[in-house]
């Protein structure tokens, strides 16, 4: 009969900071190579420039727009801003579709090797692990690496990528306005991760383990049903899969508020900048020393820009989980 192990229990259980060689091997088994791998990534920082240039070209016209009366002076920003809409979608499109190919041809892969490391375990090597925790190993954990490249890899280099040249393109404009952007991008992604770790830390590392306990009470209440029936037990076991399943509830609503946390910091920082950028140009502006346009599209670029770059705080997450999964599929199948 599994025994009963509460939230607490996995809160006191220790967490390596380092990562051991075998898990190592377990991320590297779970990582596209790289000609496989620049394809999804290049789409995605098209997709990043599309929306920013996007939200920035339609400020620019909409201002420009109200400024003059012939529509000949607006024929190149009309261009470009349905350049970019098309460009969003399409590229973003792109990107999924590639980036699931390469992690889903990985995911093949991985699945493989890690059953030819496990193979010359089997039987023996696995007496100590219960079957209901290794099946949970062996679907949940692996289908956890595949967002490896989705959400930690791809998001990472585009929002940096995309976030280096915004605030170049914003300096270009006004360099003061640049400065408040970068300072802002910095302040944010500290602030979020700082929360996210928090609020959300312990329930990363508490979601692997209370899902395998989770289902190692359902397998073995699916395996014995006749003789906890016979025994009059059946009750008080289902009673232990509600509890796992509580346990486990909890700690997935305790991950999402620190997900909306980080959510609504990065909103304010996007707030912050866009107001740091109409606070040093307008009076320039109301003299005639700064372009209307360029006003409007330096003051709307940080709200699409923050758009990318809260892949940020949720790759932080994402490489979390997928560590914890990693290291648990490690200590099944250690492999050389």
């Amino acid at each position: 009969m599994t025994e009963r192990r509460t939230t607490r229990e996995f809160e006191h259980q220790p967490v390596d900071a380092v990562i051991s060689p075998q898990e190592r091997q377990v991320l590297a088994l779970a990582t596209p190579p790289v000609k496989r791998m620049w394809v999804p990534v290049a789409w995605s920082v098209l997709w990043g420039i599309s929306v920013v240039a996007l939200l920035a070209t339609s400020a620019f016209l909409i201002t420009r727009a109200s400024l003059i009366i012939h529509i000949l002076w607006l024929g190149w920003a009309i261009v470009a801003v349905r350049m970019f809409a098309l460009g969003r979608a399409v590229f973003r499109y792109l990107k999924q579709l590639s980036g699931h190919d390469a992690s889903f041809r990985q995911l093949a892969a991985m699945r493989a090797g890690l059953f030819d490391r496990l193979e010359p375990l089997a039987p023996a090597g696995l007496a100590q692990t219960r079957r209901g925790d290794l099946l949970t190993k062996l679907v949940d954990d692996i289908d956890e690496l595949q967002f490896l490249p989705l959400r930690v890899i791809e998001p990472v280099i585009t929002s940096l990528i995309v976030a280096v040249l915004a605030v170049i393109g914003v300096g270009i404009v006004s360099w003061p306005a640049a400065l408040v952007l970068l300072a802002c991008l910095v302040v944010a992604f500290v602030m979020a991760t700082v929360a996210q770790l928090r609020i959300a830390g312990s329930a990363d590392r508490l979601v692997a383990p209370l899902r395998a306990a989770l289902g190692d009470r359902v397998y073995d209440t699916i395996t014995n049903l006749e003789t906890l029936r016979a025994y009059d037990a059946l009750d008080a076991q289902l009673e232990r899969v509600r509890d796992a399943d509580a346990a486990l509830r909890a700690a997935q609503t305790r991950r999402a508020i620190g997900e909306g946390v980080v959510t609504g910091v990065l909103t304010l920082f996007a707030g912050v900048a866009t107001a740091g950028a109409l606070w040093f140009n307008m009076d320039a502006t109301a003299r005639g020393e700064f372009m209307p346009e360029m006003l409007t599209l330096i003051a709307l670029v940080p709200l699409a820009l923050f758009e990318v770059f809260a892949q940020v705080p949720v790759a932080v997450a994402a490489w979390r989980r997928v560590g914890g999964s990693a290291r648990r599929i490690a200590a099944v199948a250690p492999g050389e």
